[in-house]
Order: C-alpha cells, then sequence, then structure tokens
C-alpha cells in the first residue's frame, strides 16, 4: 500500500476514534480520571480510545509493533511501528478545554514515515508522509517565514516535573516575554507542533516534551 493511502486510512481511523473520544466527553466528569504522575493523568477514554486505534491499525499493517502512551497492547520492536497517544492534551480534556489531538505516526527501522495528528476541538486533521507535503484538511501547510524572535508568536509547555529547572525555565520565559509578539501555552504539545508547521505560530519552546 502506497504511504499516501495508508495516510488516508489512518485518518478515517482517527475520525472515528475522534466520534468516540467526543461522545465520552459530553458525560464526562473532571473528577473521574488517575493520575500517572505530578500533573499527569489518565482516563478511560484514553485507554478506550487507545484500544480502538490499536484493534483498526492492526488490520491496516498486521506486521506492525507498537509504541503507546496507555500501554493497553504489549510494546514490542519490529521494522514497522506504530507510535500512538490517544489524547495528547488529556488534563485539557479532563476540563473539556480544548486543543486535545489524537497523535498516529508508523515508523520503518526508526525513521518516522507517516504522522496524523487530528486536533478534536476545531476538527482540524495535520498529516503528512515520506516524500510527500504537509497537509491540514488537504490544504498545503508550511511554517511561517517569521526569522526573529521579535517578531514571533511562540508556543510553550510548562514543566511539571524537574520542578528543579524552574529558574532556568522562568529565566527563558521572561525573555521571550519581554522580546517576542507573545507566549501561548496550549496544554497540547502535538497541537504546538503542528500549527508551528502550520504557521500559525512561529516557534515552540518547553523544557519537556509532555503534552499534557
Amino acid at each position: 500500500m502506497e504511504l499516501e493511502q495508508l495516510c488516508n486510512k489512518v485518518k478515517d481511523i482517527a475520525r472515528d476514534t475522534g466520534v468516540f473520544i467526543l461522545a465520552e466527553q459530553k458525560n464526562f466528569s473532571s473528577s473521574d480520571y488517575e493520575t500517572k504522575g505530578r500533573q499527569n493523568f489518565v482516563t478511560h477514554v484514553d485507554t478506550g480510545a487507545e484500544r480502538i486505534l490499536v484493534r483498526e491499525l492492526k488490520k491496516l499493517l498486521p506486521e506492525a509493533g507498537f509504541i503507546t502512551e496507555e500501554g493497553t497492547v504489549e510494546q514490542s520492536v519490529e521494522d514497522y511501528q506504530w507510535i500512538i497517544d490517544p489524547i495528547d492534551g488529556t488534563t485539557n480534556f479532563i476540563h473539556g478545554l480544548p486543543p486535545y489531538a489524537i497523535c498516529i505516526a508508523l515508523s520503518f527501522k526508526g525513521e518516522v514515515i507517516l504522522g496524523v495528528v487530528y486536533e478534536l476541538g476545531r476538527k482540524e486533521f495535520f498529516y503528512s508522509w515520506k516524500g510527500g507535503k504537509a497537509y491540514m484538511n488537504g490544504e498545503e501547510i508550511r511554517v511561517s517565514k517569521t526569522d526573529s524572535v521579535g517578531s514571533s508568536l511562540i508556543a510553550t509547555g510548562f514543566p511539571y516535573t524537574y520542578f528543579d529547572r524552574l529558574d532556568p525555565f522562568m529565566h527563558s520565559i521572561r525573555y521571550f516575554m519581554q522580546n517576542s509578539h507573545g507566549l501561548r501555552r496550549l496544554g497540547s504539545a502535538a497541537t504546538d507542533l503542528v500549527y508551528v508547521a502550520c504557521g500559525r505560530v512561529d516557534a515552540f519552546y518547553s523544557f519537556e516534551n509532555h503534552g499534557n
């Protein structure tokens, strides 16, 4: 199967999983979660969505292994690997505050060859594959042409571990606040990165790469 065709099928799976997530959101209680660590949460919706993704992606590429955020399937190393985060931005989801996103990537022998991010709040698909261009809902996207901090809108994420590093982090934040168009903390690192890809923000800065 060609990568573009495979990407379209992955988008269909993400869309169907998004229907499940949004339906669950309607009746979700903000107290219905478990704690994986400080400010690091998981809900039954995360695990339920991950099971759907694993089940359907197995049908697409039975020989592929999985690396998943919630560990609902045995993590195995194969030439092809699906890499999944069912809800990037779980804290946002818990509080009913977009953005939060489904993230799916496929790697081959350690190289990512396909990626899909489905941001559920705006129902926007961001996707690309090796040898192809990058798209958002069918439209080609590209990063901004801004080439200086002074003209940049910068996305960031706040650390929820390594609190002993808060002082240097805040030093950086102070610099960006004083020398850029502003900072935005969206609460979903995947959304931050695809917003860089489509030029909505000019850069992403974070001490950590977690998206909750």
